[in-house]
């Protein structure tokens, strides 16, 4: 079982909103990707194993022979003269129209739009238009990979829009990163394998992302911090139920405070209760929908007049101003939505 990821661009290619770029995202996005595929016994071929990597779109459709899947990684941005440009949203797949095969690409495109919490715009597909590439791939990528490197199934995935503030806020936090990943890579492993005839290998349900003893005040564990980070912001009661004291700060230590914080937040959200003892990805995925309907709450409009405020003021500063533009809007914004 052979693939190839391709992380789209080069490491600052294609600025979105925040301090968000695709090539870097990507990149790191790859990097779980890759992590994953190997675990489950997948031979990987990561055409930007470095973050500053930056080959031709050429040479990166080409290393897909003797590969069975070529996947390219992306976050999407609409025409510069789209109408609404700055609230278009969702994540779509583009098949190449060599393979044709959805078997893998539908359900994949609708899990990527579930745990992002965007729409699921679909999978399509892109024909070239010049005359001496007639019924081929308008993407380099892809056209290269199936027309020249003969890989029998190829994609081009876009992840959202990072023009969009809702998409590129959840894409740029790492723990998101490593879920969709996880999730990617289960509907890889799982329906390649069953395209293919070759056995499933069982996994187990809910992965563990931390549990009760893990971590220390002394030993902050940085999974238990994000955890208690993300009770904190959802306003999830961490009681300690000997002493009555109540955690309001996040410690790293994963204690009988937190073991009720995780108790209180299955019955807030509708969970099965629990122990408490063990904090699982399909809690994670449940936090990170509650956290990005607090990020949504920001409007576009808001963000826009916020950044337009702060390029005034900004406006003679350095020649880095466009970095300190960034950032400072960006701090200001999360600041003002506790994101």
């Amino acid at each position: 079982m052979k693939i190839v990821l391709d992380p789209g661009h080069g490491q600052f290619g294609n600025k979105g909103v925040l301090s968000y770029y695709e090539g870097t995202q990507m990149w790191k996005l790859g990097q779980y990707l890759q992590a994953n595929l190997e675990a489950r016994g997948w031979t990987v071929t990561n055409t930007r194993p470095k973050i500053t990597d930056a080959p031709a779109l050429e040479r990166r459709g080409q290393m897909a022979a003797g590969h069975d899947l070529f996947l390219s990684l992306h976050s999407n941005a609409p025409g510069p003269n789209a109408s609404n440009y700055s609230n278009i949203r969702g994540v779509a797949i583009y098949d190449s129209v060599a393979d044709r095969l959805d078997y893998l690409e539908v359900p994949l495109c609708a899990e990527i739009a579930r745990l992002m919490n965007t729409p699921n715009n679909g999978v399509k597909h892109r024909w070239n238009t010049r005359a001496d590439r007639q019924g081929q791939d308008y993407y380099g990528v892809l056209r290269n990979a199936v027309t020249v490197a003969r890989c029998p199934d190829a994609m081009l995935i876009e992840h959202g829009y990072h023009t969009n503030l809702s998409d590129a806020a959840w894409l740029l936090l790492g723990q998101n990163l490593r879920l969709l990943a996880a999730a990617e890579v289960n509907l890889i492993d799982s329906l390649w394998r069953k395209q293919h005839g070759v056995p499933v290998i069982k996994e187990e349900d809910d992965m563990i992302f931390c549990s009760r003893g893990q971590g220390s005040t002394t030993a902050p564990d940085t999974d238990v911090l994000q955890v208690q980070t993300g009770f904190i912001k959802l306003d999830v009661e961490m009681k300690n139920p000997t002493t009555g004291e109540v955690f309001t700060v996040a410690d790293g230590s994963y204690g009988p405070a937190t073991s009720q914080g995780v108790k209180n937040f299955e019955k807030k959200y509708g969970m099965p209760p629990s122990d408490g003892s063990q904090f699982t990805d399909l809690h994670v995925r449940i936090m990170l929908q509650e956290l990005v309907k607090l990020a949504e709450g920001i409007s576009q409009a808001d963000y826009d007049a916020e950044r337009k405020r702060t390029q005034e003021a900004l406006a003679n500063a350095s020649a880095y101003k466009d970095e300190l533009v960034t950032i400072a809007g960006a701090t200001a914004i999360l600041d003002k939505y506790r994101q």
